[in-house]
């Protein structure tokens, strides 16, 4: 299995929309944030344990004065690696997945309120579900669905590349017993009795397998 990110800690939710109504139901107390595409968020005056990054220099201007408490770094994380000192402000609990979304899928979501909810009531613990969640928010938008007898399955890393999750295998194997044929996930996932794989090692790869192909800009 790929080696985890340095940013990722214990990913409690992954959550779409940077605005604060959205988002702070969904951060457990004390959670540690990472804010990626940041803007002129609100988010840092209710959670203790924020970092954001945006790739605009007047912004951060902005947000530095009005929260001086609170970490920013100027970032394009579609054009370049993380900044010197981002790590070390890690693990995190939360990270806020939209712009990857727009960065690495070509999506334009800024002006959509996005809420995810999952069926049940059940909270995720762990981040398995980012692809499946990515895949929901960019099918809504264009307003296309995934097949019924695809599962998907995968975590998403900063640069939209797709990683293996723990326990694929058990998880492969309860999607088949469940009817599933298909899975989408990184080239990694183990062959699994009943399941067609799909592999996907990018974030754009699995838009374009999931929700059809289409002009997206190269991730």
């Amino acid at each position: 299995m790929p080696p985890r990110s340095p940013f990722y800690g214990r990913l409690t939710v992954r959550v779409g929309a940077a605005r604060l109504a959205a988002a702070l139901p969904h951060v457990p107390p004390g959670a540690r944030v990472l804010d990626l595409g940041c803007g002129l968020t609100d988010l840092p005056s209710r959670l203790p344990s924020y970092v954001g990054c945006d790739r605009s220099p007047e912004i951060l201007l902005v947000q530095r004065a009005r929260f001086p408490s609170a970490v920013f770094f100027e970032w394009d994380f579609a054009e370049s690696d993380a900044p010197v000192g981002l790590a070390a402000q890690g693990p995190f609990d939360v990270v806020l997945l939209l712009a990857v979304l727009e960065a690495r899928g070509a999506e334009t979501l800024r002006s959509s309120d996005v809420y995810a909810n999952v069926v049940g009531g059940v909270r995720v613990g762990e981040p398995g579900l980012d692809l499946a969640v990515a895949l929901a928010v960019a099918g809504a938008h264009l307003d296309r669905s995934i097949n019924a007898d695809t599962v998907v399955v995968g975590e998403i890393g900063l640069g939209g590349e797709i990683r293996q999750v723990p326990g694929a295998s058990r998880r492969l194997a309860e999607a088949a017993r469940l009817g599933f044929r298909r899975v989408i996930g990184p080239p990694s996932l183990p062959p699994t009795p009943g399941l067609t794989a799909v592999p996907a090692a990018t974030l754009r790869d699995a838009l374009n397998v999931a929700l059809g192909s289409r002009d997206r800009q190269a991730a």
